[in-house]
């Protein structure tokens, strides 16, 4: 699940240090929105196509949509005008979308948004430090935190596992200690969906609390 920067030494003191992956805080949001605007955008276009197949009569004129005789009646010659203004407007505006270019912009949507997709399957590095006291989670750079816990303070460990739909599958994880509740979006990789909890970082402090030989329920669960 993680990437170790080591192995494991316990001829000195227990030591073991790596990276882990949560998910973004709003990577659902920024999900639906994404979708929303392709979707608009495509049933925008189709939209636009059906009107100017509609539109255009078989001799590619929109006299079908404009009565051209009403444009030389006296008294409603104003209004007419103002009609096949507005009505030539909305031609114009929906031949622009519904062309090659407005193509060009739904594949650059779709583009952009396969794009942030991937960035929320990445997520965010964080890095972790295990030995024999204590269990530290250092946040990446731009964050400027850092959690830090001694084994003998830790309460419990509790994880459920988070879906939905175009995002990674994750781990909603719960450290509880005597000072405080910590919780991750670890990420999972295929290694972790199989095999759970204990191919997380997380483990370790399940194994150095003793909770892992309490607690045989992560072989037992359905992910």
């Amino acid at each position: 699940m993680y990437t170790s920067l080591g192995k494991a030494n316990d001829r000195f003191g227990f030591k073991q240090t790596g990276q882990f992956r949560c998910a973004y805080k709003n990577d659902r949001l920024f999900a639906i929105i994404g979708g929303i605007v392709v979707l608009l955008f495509a049933g925008l276009l189709v939209f636009n196509f059906v009107w100017l197949a509609g539109a255009f009569g078989s001799d590619g004129n929109i006299g079908s949509i404009v009565d051209t005789e009403r444009l030389y009646d006296t008294a409603a010659q104003g209004g007419a005008l103002m009609n096949a203004f507005s009505t030539d407007f909305i031609n114009v505006s929906a031949t622009f979308i519904a062309s090659g270019f407005g193509i060009f912009i739904l594949s650059i949507f779709v583009a952009l948004y396969i794009l942030l997709l991937f960035i929320l399957h990445r997520g965010k590095k964080y890095e972790f430090t295990a030995n024999e006291e204590r269990f530290v989670v250092t946040y990446p750079p731009n964050m400027h935190r850092t959690d830090a816990y001694k084994y003998e303070d830790v309460l419990g460990v509790t994880w459920e596992t988070y879906k939905f739909p175009l995002l990674p599958e994750c781990y909603d994880i719960t450290v509880s200690t005597r000072n405080r509740t910590y919780e991750y979006r670890v990420i999972l990789t295929k290694l972790a969906r199989v095999n759970g909890i204990i191919e997380t970082p997380f483990n370790f402090i399940r194994e150095r609390t003793g909770i892992a030989d309490r607690d045989e329920e992560y072989m037992n669960r359905k992910i």
